[in-house]
């Protein structure tokens, strides 16, 4: 990559940094207060592909007997309540939460009520009316995931053949003036071998790309074969050594320019990390302390990781309340026992969502986890 792209690609990084932290700020700030200031809407659990791995997604007849989408006049009262509640920041996603005919209904009104929206897509939904009101109201952020660099490999991995119109979505949206973008690669063993020429694709374009390897067990009435297409160690750090060598350049670049864009530990992380995450069955995270997570049932979990038991009901109880009654359910979630006695715990690490998925996922499918395995 020539210098020149380096250097832009460095400001850009740079930005991003400064955004990060303005965003810890007020998370820390809201973690300190007991107050909440994220509020992730999952709009929909329908999407335009049909990946093998994913953990959320559902078919039409799975939502329809789990729960009723809300409307787009209840999101956008949601939001309100929560915009009143003292909240900021709201996350926008699916499945494919622009799909929905009425997606720029619900992201118009919730962006006029102050707050900063994010957005999360695959790409393939990128309309001309999308990228008008992006160009009108743009979001803080988009989060754009791509499974592959190749017709053939989104339809191994995805069912239908959409890398071209996921490309071209995330062309159209690279087009808008001061836009900021995270393009996310998700890897799996049916495409983790493009992620060298879908790099190539990124870096022609200004873009470093992240990657996603933690396959999750499937929660919510999911159904996926995520543990099945788990990356070995190996396969794993083929990709990682990869892209770090290839944002190697850039890092040293943003170094150069702007010492405090290390790795970021906000305040709060800092004086929360313990020597052994597993002193106790608890959560060691932040979920449900400064942020919240409702399904497209209307359904108010800690994080995009949990399942029953663990939801309140914000459309029935209001915003507020199913906030603070959610913050006394997290605070009683225990680690399963048996993951938290188990040797090869940090395979799939401490967070008690994932190690709760992995558990019921083991009861339902009648087998091990296979992190044992790895080892």
């Amino acid at each position: 990559m020539e210098q020149r792209r380096i250097e832009e690609i460095a400001e850009l990084q740079i930005k991003n940094k400064e955004w990060q932290r303005f965003m810890e700020h007020i998370s820390d700030n809201a973690v300190k207060n007991g107050t909440i200031s994220h509020l992730t809407m999952e709009l929909t659990a329908l999407c335009t592909l049909q990946c093998k791995m994913c953990y959320v997604r559902l078919d039409k007849k799975q939502a329809d007997q789990i729960g009723t989408m809300r409307t787009a006049k209840e999101w956008i009262d949601m939001a309100r309540q929560f915009r009143d509640a003292g909240g900021l920041t709201v996350l926008l996603t699916g499945g494919e939460a622009m799909m929905r005919p009425d997606f720029l209904e619900i992201y118009e009104a919730v962006s006029k009520m102050g707050l900063f929206v994010t957005v999360f897509t695959n790409g393939t939904t990128i309309t001309d009316e999308v990228i008008e009101m992006f160009k009108k109201r743009p979001p803080v952020l988009i989060g754009l995931t791509l499974y592959g660099a190749s017709e053939e490999t989104y339809e191994k991995v995805a069912g239908v053949r959409s890398f071209q119109k996921a490309l071209n979505g995330l062309d159209r949206l690279l087009s808008l003036p001061k836009i900021n973008i995270d393009v996310r690669f998700t890897a799996c063993t049916l495409n983790y071998k493009d992620y060298k020429p879908l790099q190539n694709l990124m870096s022609e374009r200004g873009i470093v790309l992240s990657y996603d390897i933690g396959n999750m067990a499937s929660v919510r009435g999911a159904t996926s074969k995520a543990r099945k297409l788990r990356l070995s160690k190996e396969q794993e750090m083929e990709i990682k050594s990869h892209l770090e060598k290839v944002s190697a350049p850039i890092l040293d670049a943003i170094h150069k320019k702007d010492s405090e864009s290390a790795e970021i530990i906000s305040e709060a992380e800092k004086e929360n990390v313990k020597e052994d995450p597993l002193e106790t069955r608890r959560l060691h995270c932040r979920a449900a302390a400064f942020g919240v997570y409702i399904a497209f049932d209307g359904r108010m979990y800690p994080c995009d990781t949990f399942s029953e038991p663990y939801f309140t009901e914000p459309f029935k109880e209001g915003f507020v309340a199913a906030y603070k009654r959610l913050q006394g359910i997290a605070k009683e979630i225990l680690v399963p026992e048996s993951c938290a006695k188990c040797i090869h715990i940090m395979e799939c690490g401490p967070c008690a969502a994932r190690l709760i998925a992995e558990k019921e996922a083991c009861k339902r499918e009648g087998v091990s986890c296979g992190f044992e395995e790895r080892r």
